[in-house]
């Protein structure tokens, strides 16, 4: 039976691929917001007589798989686990180049550099390589970890970068390079309609985590700047975060940031839980327009988590969706 599913293994250092997409009875494909690498589950058919996989792979060796849907490469990666069971099936779990990042391990300190500039000094250290470094002007003052992974680092870049200027910046994977990309300029919007596409779906709004001000500490544990959200501060009363910062900053900086943090901590948190036909492209980072007419609801989200499950022709997709802030297109 003819499938849209592909999946081609292909050992380190090779050129040469074996289409294995016959042997497979189901493929999940997941990413989330904070997480490195995208990962790829593969679950094949054993055997009956045997109880033995027909698709003998050795860990060690390096093998990459390549997963294409209607013919459109989808994932690109190394496989890192390999599981039997006795219901004559065998799973493979691969993850894409992002794992690197989080399999590595160092001591960083970086002075008076641009995130791009970390960004690609930690790709040169691990020997990885990259297609696409957005070149960000802000100075991060200094930044530093002892014996943490490179993703740590460039998460607490990434975190630094966006306090200061309310940009946002995501690295991804795209074959067998790595990429650093503006939120902005990456943003597709799909639409998911409760009457159409959307199979079912759940709706949470809390305000658990909202603060009404906000107070930033210097390193020497004095109060640099402080805002208030006062119109929702004499509705719900005080409720007030801190936090400390390691950067020398300036006033203007300083006041700067509190401003930013507090436009993240005045806001109801909104999720909502989705399955979906499949959409290929949808995964976390992308937006998506939700429409719910019995909710009320016609805006846009954000995908915080995705697992894409491929059966034969069949693609159904499960999203966790956070609301859009106004502060996610400066």
């Amino acid at each position: 039976m003819a499938t849209r599913l592909g999946l081609t293994v292909i050992r380190a250092n090779s050129t040469v691929g074996s289409d294995i997409s016959q042997l497979v009875s189901q493929v999940v494909l997941s990413g989330r917001k904070g997480s490195a690498s995208r990962s790829l589950e593969i679950t094949l058919l054993d055997n009956e007589e045997s109880g033995e996989s027909r698709l003998n792979i050795d860990l060690l060796k390096g093998y990459r798989c390549i997963f294409t849907w209607d013919g459109k490469e989808l994932f690109r990666g190394v496989i890192f686990k390999k599981t039997n069971t006795n219901s004559n099936k065998t799973t493979y779990k691969a993850y894409d180049m992002g794992i690197y990042l989080s399999n590595n391990k160092e001591s960083f300190i970086y002075e008076n550099c641009t995130l791009s500039q970390i960004f690609s000094d930690i790709a040169y250290k691990f020997g990885l390589r990259c297609s696409e470094i957005y070149q960000t002007s802000y100075i991060i003052p200094t930044i530093s970890k002892t014996k943490t992974t490179a993703w740590d680092i460039l998460t607490k870049a990434m975190k630094s970068q966006y306090e200061a200027t309310g940009n946002k910046y995501y690295i991804d994977s795209d074959r067998d390079y790595l990429r650093l990309r503006r939120r902005i300029d990456n943003v597709v919007q799909w639409v998911l309609d409760s009457a159409g596409n959307i199979i079912s779906y759940t709706r949470t709004v809390s305000i658990e985590k909202l603060r009404t001000r906000y107070k930033l500490f210097s390193k020497e544990d004095t109060v640099t700047a402080w805002t208030i959200y006062n119109g929702l501060e004499s509705a719900l009363g005080i409720m007030q975060e801190v936090e400390s910062s390691s950067d020398t900053l300036s006033e203007a900086q300083a006041i700067e940031r509190t401003k930013t943090k507090m436009k993240q901590l005045g806001q109801t948190e909104e999720t909502i839980k989705v399955d979906a036909l499949g959409i290929p492209d949808v995964i976390s980072g992308v937006a998506v327009y939700i429409v719910m007419p019995s909710l009320g609801l016609s805006k846009t989200y954000y995908v915080d988590s995705d697992t894409h499950t491929f059966t034969d022709d069949y693609h159904k997709m499960s999203l966790s969706l956070n609301k859009l802030s106004d502060s996610e297109f400066t």
